[in-house]
C-alpha cells in the first residue's frame, strides 16, 4: 500500500489516495486541525493497529498496552477534529512516554485506508533514541533562502491541489483511478475539466523554469515550495535528469519534501529500468523518523529489487526491512515483503519471521555489503 501523498510540516492537510497521515505536533502548533477521519456520509473507523517505532529503551507491547486507552482517546479526537482535546492530549501522551527513555525525537501519527466499507486506522509513535540520532536525523541543514516562485508555478501547484481535493471530496475524482499520466508522476491526473488547464502550465514551467525549480527545491526556506518544487518538476522530459535534481532531496529536513521526492521516483523506478537511482541516500530513509519517508523509500527499492544489479546492496539493509515487516501498518509492512520476495525468490508468509530472518543471515555472508 503506497501511502498518499503529503503531511504537511506547517499543519496537517488531507492527503490523496486511500487515506490522509496527520502530523500531531504540527497541527498543535499550528492550531490546526485536517477534516474529520470520517464525516457524517463516509463509513464507520476503527483502530486497526499501532505500532512504535523504534527505539531499543522501551518495549514496544509494553507502550501500546500502558497507553492504548489514550492513543485511542486521540485518534478520536483526531476523527471528532476536537482540537481541544487533541491539545490536551498529545502533549500528556508524548510527555509521559519521553519521560521513560531518552530521545532525540517523538512523534505522533495516523493513517487511515478504506477497505470493506469501513474506514481503517493506523497509528504510529514514532520514537529516535538519543543514541540513534546522528544515524536516524542524518538530514541536511534547513534551507534558509528565499526564491521567487517562478511564473508563480508553485503557488499554482497549490490551486491544483485544492481543486482536486475539493473535486475528490464531492466524488467527482477518484486518486485510485488516475488513468494515463501525462507526467513522470501524478497523482490525480488532468481529465477532470477543471484540472485539465493546469497540465499545459506545469509541462512548460518544468521546461522553461528548470533552473529555478531546482534552486527552489534545494534553498528556499519554505518547506510548502521545496515541496511543490518536486513536483513541478515531474513534468520535465529527462528522467535521468530528474534524479539527479531530486536525489539531493531524499534528506530534506522536511517530511513532506523528503515524501514527495521519493513518491516521483517511484514510477521512474518502476518504469525504466535504464535509469540508475543510488540505493544508498534510500537506505537511509527505510529508518526515517516519518512512516510516510519509510513507506516511500521502501516502494523505490522494491521497484529497483528487480534489476540484479541492486540485489547485493538491497540484501546488505535487509535487517532494516525486517524492522519494517514486522510493523503492523500496510503502508511500510507490505512493500518491506515484496522487496525480500524478489530478492530471495522465497515465498515464505508475510510474518514468518523466523524464516526470513534466517534466510538473511544466509544471504548476507554471501553478498558484498552496501559501499559507504
Amino acid at each position: 500500500m503506497k501511502e498518499p501523498m503529503r503531511s504537511d510540516d506547517t499543519g496537517p492537510r488531507r492527503c490523496a489516495g486511500r487515506g490522509h497521515r496527520i502530523a500531531a505536533a504540527a497541527a498543535i502548533a499550528a492550531g490546526v486541525l485536517v477534516a474529520p477521519i470520517a464525516g457524517a456520509d463516509e463509513p464507520a473507523s476503527r483502530i486497526r493497529g499501532i505500532d512504535v517505532y523504534r527505539t531499543a529503551q522501551l518495549d514496544p507491547a509494553d507502550v501500546v498496552r500502558q497507553y492504548e486507552p489514550m492513543i485511542r482517546e486521540l485518534a478520536a479526537a483526531f476523527e471528532a477534529n476536537d482540537e481541544k482535546a487533541v491539545t490536551r492530549l498529545y502533549p500528556e501522551l508524548m510527555s509521559s512516554i519521553l519521560a521513560r527513555g531518552d530521545f532525540a525525537f517523538a512523534g505522533f501519527g495516523i493513517t487511515t485506508s478504506s477497505a470493506d466499507g469501513e474506514t481503517l486506522i493506523d497509528v504510529s509513535i514514532e520514537l529516535v533514541d538519543a543514541d540513534d540520532a546522528a544515524a536516524r536525523l542524518s538530514f541536511a541543514p534547513a534551507p534558509t533562502g528565499s526564491i521567487p516562485d517562478p511564473g508563480g508555478i508553485l503557488a499554482a501547484w497549490d490551486d491544483y491541489e485544492d481543486t482536486a481535493l475539493e473535486l475528490e471530496r464531492t466524488r467527482q475524482i477518484d486518486s485510485t483511478t488516475v488513468g494515463e499520466c501525462p507526467a513522470h508522476h501524478c497523482i490525480w491526473g488532468f481529465t477532470h475539466p477543471a484540472l485539465a488547464p493546469f497540465l499545459p502550465r506545469f509541462d512548460r514551467a518544468a521546461r522553461e523554469h528548470h533552473d529555478e525549480l531546482v534552486q527552489a527545491l534545494r534553498e528556499d526556506a519554505d518547506s510548502g515550495k521545496r515541496a511543490n518544487a518536486a513536483f513541478v518538476l515531474a513534468h520535465s522530459d529527462d528522467a535521468r535528469q530528474l534524479v539527479l535534481d531530486l536525489v539531493p532531496s531524499i534528506d530534506d529536513p522536511s517530511g513532506t519534501v523528503r515524501n514527495n521526492v521519493m513518491r516521483v521516483l517511484i514510477p521512474i523506478a518502476e518504469q525504466d529500468a535504464s535509469v540508475d537511482i543510488p540505493l544508498a541516500p534510500l537506505a537511509r530513509r527505510i529508518d526515517d523518523p516519518d512512516s510516510a519517508s519509510r513507506n516511500k523509500a521502501a516502494y523505490v527499492i522494491a521497484a529497483l529489487a528487480h534489476r540484479p544489479e541492486y540485489r547485493d546492496d538491497i540484501i546488505a539493509i535487509a535487517p532494516g526491512l525486517m524492522r519494517l515487516l514486522r510493523l503492523q501498518q500496510p503502508n511500510n509492512h507490505e512493500p518491506a515483503y515484496e522487496i525480500l520476495k524478489t530478492i530471495s525468490g522465497a515465498d515464505f508468509e508475510p510474518r514468518d519471521y523466523t524464516r526470513w530472518e534466517a534466510w538473511i543471515e544466509e544471504a548476507r555472508t554471501r553478498s558484498a555489503p552496501l559501499p559507504p
